[in-house]
């Protein structure tokens, strides 16, 4: 599967077909362009590996280059413990969550 994400948000997902590796069979550089529309990229990244939800976290956080923007956003999505568990006490008083124990 290929997911997009735009600032953080899951956008898009698409499902390759089983026999489908994502690889080109000769390969060539990325190109962007198009003489219909202007297109603006800022930061594109490529990797050989899956991205686990706090690496994804991190890239959208350290993606802005004002400083003030940077702070708001580790500070929002500071909500998790040195084990990567959420702290209740750390959400925000207006989000709604639902807590489950299951055994």
């Amino acid at each position: 599967m290929l997911y997009v994400f735009i600032n953080g948000i899951p956008s898009g997902v698409v499902q390759y077909a089983d026999n489908d590796d994502f690889s080109q069979i000769n390969p060539v550089n990325i190109s962007i362009g198009s003489n219909d529309c202007t297109i603006d990229i800022y930061c594109i990244r490529i990797y050989d590996n899956d991205l686990t939800d706090h690496q994804i976290l991190n890239n959208w956080i350290a993606d802005t280059q004002i400083g003030t923007i940077k702070r708001d956003r580790y500070t929002r999505n500071n909500i998790f413990d040195q084990y990567g568990n959420i702290v209740i006490s750390k959400l925000p008083t207006n989000l709604p969550y639902f807590i489950l124990n299951a055994e």
